[in-house]
């Protein structure tokens, strides 16, 4: 694989991969928080089991949004499968913006100096190196809140919604919004600093200022101008 290939089959993971399913992610937990709000009213109406099945559906996309993002499977556009990706082509990578990977390895302890004085090789492979000791592996569920997030979504994913197995609910973890919403967090850190170091596509800062979550908020914004036009709120 030469480096526009690489490059080409790194974008493909990024952009119809990981930024998909931070969208589908971030709209279904929009959407589900706007019924939230309106809840106390909706309840007194005749579509209140209408909208409370629109809340089980949006939970459901954001667990497989959720789960796809860190799935294992070689055929996914996963994080696991990317960082793969990166490590197997190391020869090939010519970085677009190293200081992308500088700042994010030295804002996370790393010696700046070091750093600063590293190869392109050896600034990569830093940086798959800490993606590779800090993803969530359910394993470890039980010293890392991140991996438990991870094993719950999962569970609910295969034992629930993939495969409809006869499950006792006391028998699995259940996935909760936050511990969702810290998987999706780290996915959207991890997007903005590859994305931007290996190919010079700006997605923000990180989790705290990506820049599609307002795009994401849009479906939402839509139900409860719906909810007041059929004068079921103020």
């Amino acid at each position: 694989m030469n480096t526009l290939e690489a490059e080409a089959k790194l974008d493909d993971y990024l952009m119809k991969g990981i930024v998909s399913e931070i969208f589908w992610a971030d709209e279904a937990k929009a959407f589900a928080v706007k019924i939230g709000e309106h809840s106390a009213t909706i309840n007194h109406t005749q579509y209140a089991p209408l909208i409370g099945r629109l809340q089980t559906v949006v939970s459901d996309q954001q667990t497989l949004a959720v789960a796809k993002m860190f799935d294992a499977d070689s055929r996914t556009r996963s994080i696991p499968n990317i960082l793969s990706l990166i490590d197997d082509n190391i020869p090939v990578w010519q970085l677009k913006d190293r200081r992308a990977l500088e700042i994010f390895l030295i804002n996370e302890g790393r010696n700046e100096t070091i750093i600063k004085t590293a190869s392109d090789t050896d600034l990569i492979l830093l940086t798959t190196e800490h993606y590779r000791r800090t993803l969530p592996n359910p394993q470890n569920a039980s010293q890392c809140h991140l991996s438990a997030a991870l094993k719950s979504v999962r569970e609910s994913r295969n034992k629930v919604h993939a495969h409809n197995e006869a499950i006792d609910a006391a028998a699995r973890t259940r996935a909760t919004w936050g511990g969702a919403e810290s998987l999706v967090a780290y996915a959207k850190d991890f997007l903005c600093v590859i994305a931007m170091g290996f190919l010079a596509r700006w997605m923000g800062k990180g989790s705290d200022d990506y820049y599609l979550s307002r795009d994401a908020r849009r479906t939402s914004q839509l139900f409860e101008r719906l909810l007041k036009e059929a004068k079921l709120i103020d």
